[in-house]
């Protein structure tokens, strides 16, 4: 334990019961000691408001860095202090430590036949493997958001079929078949880009720190994340393809209807590829969210 930079105690549990009783603030019965502990460290010293107990009232007031120093003086610091002196004195001298793996492998001959040294200690394979196997997990632990989000995609289809519900095979009525194309490709790209990016915002703080301790690499977390969530959109892309197209009456052919809904996915993934995109580059949520329809407003304007 330490309180402004200095070791208040160090040493076991039953050891700071007894260092707590000499110095007059023995741990009350049925209380947490951890809490006991941390009270009497604290700068604000919670037993100055009234709230403690008679044996906590008739106990010696003992600022925090005078616990410190008594520590230091005590016997359980002087022990504290002659175990790390005995570390120190047990290290070895670093002209006398063995070379270290950076070391060995820039001498070594498959550092010298080109070999690449890489950060990282599994295979890329088994980096894929335990990133998918946790993105999927985490998937399926939120069974609330999957239905809310195929829920999402069912209302906002029928309610743009309801619009070209009962289309005919006009001159006329050829403007209504593009409106309906492209309220497609305005939905794929809205529809699913904004929870996107909240969601990888929300974990890039843990990828940058997993990243750093060499845990896996970007290519590995990019691809295991992608194909644990890409059943998810694919399967709310197609029941919102397949309402859209027969609710408009398109071509009642099944080629056109598989492609309809192949270009629905393929929209629907480039939107989320721009989504992870906005959210590396910015990382926070407000300012991805303000600056994504930037991005994707003239796509949808000169993408034909």
């Amino acid at each position: 334990m330490m309180a402004d930079g200095r070791v208040a105690f160090c040493g076991k549990q039953d050891s700071a019961e007894r260092f707590w009783s000499e110095l007059g603030r023995p741990l009350p019965r049925n209380f947490n000691p951890a809490d006991h502990y941390i009270s009497s460290l604290s700068t604000k010293n919670p037993e100055r408001s009234g709230h403690r107990s008679s044996k906590t009232k008739a106990a010696i007031e003992t600022p925090f860095k005078a616990i410190c120093d008594i520590f230091d003086q005590s016997s359980y610091g002087q022990k504290v202090w002659m175990e790390a002196k005995s570390y120190v004195r047990e290290l070895p001298d670093p002209s006398d430590m063995p070379l270290t793996f950076d070391q060995q492998w820039k001498g070594s001959t498959r550092a010298q036949a080109g070999y690449r040294f890489s950060r990282f200690h599994a295979t890329w394979f088994n980096q894929f493997r335990a990133l998918f196997w946790r993105n999927t997990r985490t998937v399926l632990r939120e069974p609330t958001l999957l239905k809310v989000q195929l829920l999402q995609s069912v209302v906002i289809a029928v309610l743009n079929g309801i619009v070209y519900l009962g289309n005919s095979y006009t001159q006329d009525k050829v403007a209504n078949i593009n409106g309906s194309l492209f309220l497609l490709v305005t939905n794929m790209a809205f529809m699913f880009q904004f929870v996107v990016v909240n969601h990888f915002c929300s974990e890039i703080s843990t990828f940058y720190r997993e990243y750093s301790s060499g845990l896996y690499s970007v290519s590995a977390y990019f691809m295991a994340k992608n194909l644990a969530e890409l059943p998810t959109y694919t399967l709310a892309a197609v029941m919102f393809g397949s309402i859209l197209y027969w609710m408009s009456r398109h071509f009642p052919l099944w080629d056109a209807f598989g492609f309809y809904l192949l270009i629905a996915v393929l929209v629907q993934n480039t939107a989320i590829s721009i989504a992870y995109a906005v959210g590396c580059v910015f990382g926070s949520v407000s300012t991805a969210v303000a600056i994504l329809p930037i991005f994707v407003v003239p796509m949808m304007a000169f993408g034909g």
